[in-house]
């Protein structure tokens, strides 16, 4: 059986399975840093120094190389600007180089301009990847459609045998999924009216929402995401007894419905969904109940209607089905009611009272009825009233409004998964700066656990609170339905997250639920897919570097608006590096302005150091054109 585990590595774009080079190396400012050398030989376009350096170490996610500068006379800055304005069929292997003998001398000014040109082509950091960007579909549902996510769980069938729910309902599961679309409105002001049933519920959104732009994936996936997170944390009110032993997982969808009419039909086809499923449902556990097999009841009601099994029940069992509760026969509403809230007494000991939208479940035994719908002002002022009665659905019309794309064979399929406001949620645990350790220690469990849950994925990357899950290029999972895929690997991601809370935070319970979203992106090649990965691994030195100097800045006693404006504008930070080697290097960074004079964009930043190192080296700056003055400004 193949087994997920999870490992570290300084260079996203060094797998070799997927025919990625083995390095890369690593422009910082006005200086060139290897990190990560292999072996001394040339591939693709990388360039190998003739310098020994300490491999790096990379420890729980947190980028922690050891790196030394890597000094360039005239023919290493030459052979390196050749080999990267070189196309990508051109092997530099033919650029001459210093032999790995060569003496190594103290930097000319000729090398710190000629590595700031070479940063001037290559442009920020981080661009050469960023075309990948171009491959993400938009997905936005243009106004003045209705945006309606309904999801639905995710082989609950078997969910439910192995936590034993009774059947043919069980009043606690149902209250639990009410109690989490409760949640789902409480937590976004946007989402205003729900309607579930059975392990089913569709949430419909004001008319005039810009939640998330409108865009599909996002809003589908975050709905999602926080409904998985809030039922396992809400799984112990209800199932006091009971352990969850496996994470639950939805499917989602956006329903995009092009008038109230739509949405009205729709409301009409589920609850009467609710209606014939639950009525079967009763009388095939009945005669389970009774002593018939599942497969024998299944025969008895095969091609029955809604009579004769009304008449089935009354007949043999004495149930006369209108007495079933409510949440069983019709289904439960979430909806947004106006209430006052004493917030405070005066004096005299009269209340304060203030208005706001508190949401509540209630029952109907039909939605989508005008009688019903004008019962609630928050329906009718944020989406409209409905039409007369309806009487007739047709179920293949309303799924055309499905908002859904099938992503296109023979490519790679890469899910991405981001924290939403992750900021807040840290604050709010007291997570580590700039890094926690336990926390990125969850995220890479959580990983762990959706490679051996799904076999088509082949390989994850993550950072922070970022995770890319890779699928195979042959991959006809789910269809390849974007929806069906995106939202089953970020709810099952956000359960796990959960449920794998304790063993990583033993003395911490969160306040609110975590939550992401996805989406779904397709690679027509692996040189592709290679540079997406790169793309999100250059981010990640970005942002963690930015954190880590932004962090240092502020235990350091500056406030967060100085720290920013610090690294906005000139910086000082002091970066300790300790190598596996005798030799400790210290490097004390400030960063200075460049003149024009030195040939150099304003708004590049040079580095200087000092180091204590046995390479003998003389001072960085010996034989450079800047005097005294602009040493100290």
């Amino acid at each position: 059986m193949a087994r997920a585990f999870s490992f570290h590595f300084t260079h996203i774009a060094s797998v070799s399975e997927l025919n990625f080079p083995l390095y890369q190396i690593i422009l910082s400012e006005a200086f060139l840093i290897q990190d990560c050398p292999g072996e001394r030989n040339d591939l693709g376009r990388n360039f190998c120094f003739p310098y020994e350096l300490p491999r790096p170490v990379v420890k729980h996610g947190i980028a922690r190389g050891h790196f030394l500068v890597a000094q360039l006379n005239r023919e290493d800055a030459t052979c390196l600007i050749a080999a990267f304005n070189a196309p990508k069929s051109i092997v530099p292997s033919t650029v001459h180089r210093p032999p790995p003998s060569a003496a190594v001398g103290p930097p000319s000014t000729f090398c710190r301009r000629s590595s700031v040109r070479l940063l001037r082509h290559l442009g920020m950091a981080n661009s050469r990847y960023e075309y990948v960007k171009w491959f993400e579909v938009e997905d936005e549902v243009m106004y003045p459609n209705i945006i309606v996510v309904q999801i639905d769980g995710c082989d609950f069938g078997c969910f439910s045998e192995k936590h034993g729910f009774e059947k043919p309902n069980d009043d606690k599961a149902l209250n639990l999924m009410n109690a989490c679309a409760i949640k789902v409105l409480e937590n976004f002001s946007d989402v205003i009216f729900a309607y579930g049933f059975n392990d089913e519920y569709s949430f419909v959104l004001k008319k005039e929402t810009t939640f998330y732009q409108r865009r599909a994936s996002k809003i589908l996936s975050i709905i999602v995401s926080f409904f998985s997170s809030t039922y396992v944390t809400k799984w112990k009110e209800f199932f006091s007894q009971k352990e969850l032993s496996v994470p639950p997982s939805f499917h989602s969808r956006v329903i995009s419905c092009a008038s109230m009419e739509v949405l009205q039909a729709y409301l009409l086809w589920r609850q009467t969904e609710c209606h014939i499923s639950n009525q079967y449902n009763t009388c095939l556990w009945k005669l389970v109940f009774s002593g018939k097999s599942e497969k024998e009841a299944k025969e008895i009601l095969k091609g029955t209607q809604k009579r004769e099994q009304n008449e089935l029940l009354f007949q043999q069992f004495g149930i006369n089905y209108k007495d079933l509760p409510q949440i069983f026969r019709q289904g439960s509403c979430a909806i947004k009611i106006k209430v006052d809230d004493i917030v405070k007494y005066r004096e005299d000991g009269t209340p304060v009272k203030r208005p706001r939208k508190k949401a509540v479940i209630v029952h109907s035994e039909n939605v989508a009825t005008k009688r019903f719908w004008n019962n609630y002002t928050c329906l009718t002022e944020e989406l409209g009233s409905l039409a007369e009665e309806i009487n007739k659905i047709k179920p293949e019309y309303l799924r055309s409004f499905q908002f859904e794309s099938r992503l296109m064979l023979s490519t790679w399929i890469v899910v991405r998964v981001d924290g939403c406001h992750f900021h807040r949620f840290c604050e709010d645990n007291g997570f580590q700066k700039p890094n926690d350790e336990q926390a990125l220690k969850l995220m890479n469990s959580c990983a762990v656990s959706l490679l051996e849950m799904f076999k088509d994925i082949i390989f994850a990357y993550g950072v922070s609170d970022e995770y890319s899950f890779v699928l195979k290029k042959d991959s006809l999972l789910y269809q390849r339905w974007s929806s069906e895929i995106v939202s089953a690997v970020v709810s099952l991601f956000s359960s796990m997250y959960v449920m794998k809370w304790k063993e990583f935070f033993h003395k911490k319970e969160f306040k609110e639920p975590p939550f992401f979203d996805g989406r779904s992106v397709c690679y027509p090649s692996s040189e592709i897919l290679r540079d997406y990965l790169a793309w999100r691994q250059v981010d990640c030195h970005i942002n963690n570097q930015y954190n880590t100097c932004f962090w240092l800045l502020v235990k350091s006693g500056k406030t967060r608006t100085e720290a920013q404006s610090s690294l906005k504008t000139q910086a000082g930070f002091t970066i300790e590096s300790n190598l596996d080697s005798p030799m400790t290097t210290l490097l004390f960074c400030r960063v200075l302005k460049l003149k024009k004079k030195m040939n150099c964009l304003p708004s590049l930043a040079l580095i200087t150091m000092r180091y204590q190192l046995s390479f003998g080296w003389g001072p960085l700056f010996s034989g450079t054109e800047m005097n005294q003055q602009e040493m100290t400004e």
